[in-house]
């Protein structure tokens, strides 16, 4: 493991010149344990600021002007046994498997963790928050913003889980909002997959400040949301943080689209 400075590195780093006062820095800032390089990248549009590493397809810092909105650290070290899983690219499946067993065409699947049930992907580093991914692109999309791609290939038997995947991650930033989207294609076999993010935002001064003083808005993602609230709150569960999924009660939600 790694204990340099990734903001060190990054900051030794030649920018190179995107036009329209938008740049991008790119570094080697560490290894694993494993011995395997970790590349971080920085891009800036004059208003927003974004780093990403390779491991783990990660979002290490996003920033307005000088104010950091998510929670970070700043070496592969602290990153290799952080339990929290910071900005982190999470799959082959983020949530919970009961048992850590599930079915697929008949056959039983076993994931590797030590724990009762199964969380992002298996045991800690095997899920993909602790792969190195590859950069595909990394610079300017065709609309002008702030563009990195990651990609890799989960191979079959990974973590237990069948077939192989390949999955990609991609960061979007303009000057006032930051996309973040994932993509997955099976390439041999049927296999579950369901990734997320792992980033922990902060939108008001000072990081010891509570998410009951932050607040959000739905845009044309509510009707999912509505979906995630409903589910969450009315399913059923057979133990401590593992729902089966069956609804056993209705809640009205009300949401308006802005």
């Amino acid at each position: 493991m790694s204990s340099d400075s990734i903001t060190g590195a990054l900051a030794l780093a030649d920018p190179t010149d995107l036009g329209g006062g938008k740049w991008m820095k790119r570094a080697w800032c560490g290894m694993t344990s494993d011995g395997d390089r970790v590349e971080a990248l920085e891009l800036n549009n004059g208003t927003m600021g974004m780093s990403l590493m390779t491991y783990g397809a990660r979002l290490r810092t996003l920033t307005k002007g000088d104010k950091e909105l998510t929670l970070s650290l700043d070496n592969m070290a602290a990153y290799e046994v952080d339990p929290a899983y910071l900005g982190a690219s999470i799959g082959r499946v983020t949530n919970r498997i009961k048992n850590a067993k599930f079915l697929l065409n008949d056959v039983t699947y076993t994931v590797t963790t030590k724990a009762q049930h199964a969380l992002h992907g298996g045991e800690k580093p095997g899920g993909w928050d602790g792969k190195i991914w590859a950069i595909e692109k990394a610079g300017l999309n065709d609309d002008g913003n702030l563009e990195v791609e990651f990609s890799r290939i989960s191979p079959t038997g990974e973590m237990g889980f069948p077939g192989s995947v390949h999955a990609k991650a991609k960061y979007t930033l303009d000057e006032s909002s930051l996309s973040v989207v994932y993509t997955s294609t099976g390439i041999d076999a049927a296999t579950p997959v369901n990734m997320t993010n792992h980033s922990y935002f902060t939108f008001s001064e000072g990081k010891d400040n509570v998410i009951q003083t932050h607040g959000f808005k739905l845009g044309y993602g509510a009707q999912a949301m509505h979906a995630l609230m409903v589910l969450r709150s009315c399913t059923n569960c057979s133990s401590p943080h593992t729902c089966i999924g069956m609804i056993v009660s209705k809640i009205s939600w009300t949401l308006t689209k802005t």
